[in-house]
């Protein structure tokens, strides 16, 4: 006599089987193979203890209950293909522009939504006729320049590095700055640059006025007299580094106003939220050569420039 141990415990329980030393099978496996065995008997013996491979399956789905999960696709059956095909051609001559305008809200919603790419399709820069510009020359010689450039102004990006090639991401941007520079001195009449030569001293005031966001306008609309009442002051923190601000013109302005931006001796800098209509951001420069006896008077106004405040006498 075979003494057999079988635990059942689950639908996919385990069998010890002692046919084979240190084996273990699957208790289904292990019927189906015994029910075989009994069906070539032609004598079966009705006192068997062991249970047949159907009942024993019957009892584990009984007790578990499961239920099969619904499938896409592949697990539909074919009635319930035919039917969806059919409602959906009745459809479709019921109103024959359904099913067509189901596929356009698709493909204008998803398919042909394109990323915008940095910078956009818009002119990041460019040049108001109502802006003033102004230069004074001496001689031959351009000793001053100011001028404003429309656009929300950028940081310089550090240099990157990919299979071994070194780019400046701002490159793109740098060249519209540029470009309306260029536009600029050849309104003033200067056919060469740079502007200024290699052994002058300059002077820099920079002026950021940075784009005002969307919530800072009524209903999320920019424009003319749509400034909110209660929206953010010009002081207010804005997220770009002032340095990096001010690397992006002086970089920008090499070989055009100047050499080399080295030649830089004073600069002032000044990040505000934009406050002026239609508040897309600018950048205003001026820029000036000085020589050695302002550099006293230059530190003394610098200073007083800090002090403002406290040199107003109330009223």
């Amino acid at each position: 006599m075979i003494l057999l141990s079988v635990c059942l415990f689950t639908s996919e329980c385990w069998a010890l089987i002692p046919v084979e030393p240190y084996r273990t099978v699957r208790a289904r496996g292990f019927f189906r193979i015994f029910g075989a065995a009994r069906q070539k008997d032609s004598t079966p013996n009705n006192d068997s203890v062991l249970p047949t491979e159907e009942s024993t399956i019957l009892s584990i789905t009984d007790e578990k209950e499961k239920k099969p999960r619904a499938r896409i696709g592949k697990g539909k059956s074919n009635d319930e293909s035919s039917l969806q095909k059919s409602k959906q051609s009745t459809m479709n001559k019921e109103s024959p522009s359904a099913g067509q305008e189901d596929k356009d809200v698709t493909i204008s919603g998803v398919g042909t939504k394109k990323k915008k790419k940095k910078g956009g399709d818009e002119i990041p820069y460019w040049l108001n006729e109502t802006d003033t510009v102004s230069s004074e020359v001496v001689g031959e010689k351009c000793r001053s320049i100011r001028f404003q450039i429309r656009g929300n102004p950028r940081p310089l990006v550090r240099h990157r590095t990919s299979r071994g090639i070194v780019y400046n991401p701002s490159s793109g941007l740098q060249t519209s700055f540029r470009d309306v520079t260029f536009q600029i001195l050849e309104d003033l009449g200067y056919n060469r640059v740079p502007l200024f030569e290699e052994e002058d001293a300059l002077s820099m005031v920079l002026v950021f006025r940075m784009k005002r966001a969307k919530n800072h306008f009524l209903r999320g609309i920019p424009g003319p007299g749509r400034l909110k009442e209660n929206a953010p002051k010009a002081t207010a923190p804005i997220r770009n580094d002032i340095d990096n601000l001010c690397k992006f013109v002086l970089d920008s302005m090499n070989k055009v106003l100047y050499p080399d931006d080295r030649q830089i001796t004073s600069i002032h800098i000044i990040k505000m939220l934009d406050d002026q209509e239609p508040y897309t951001g600018s950048t205003e420069l001026y820029l000036r050569a000085i020589q050695e006896e302002d550099l006293e008077t230059i530190i003394v106004n610098s200073f007083q420039i800090t002090r403002a405040s406290k040199l107003i006498s109330p009223p």
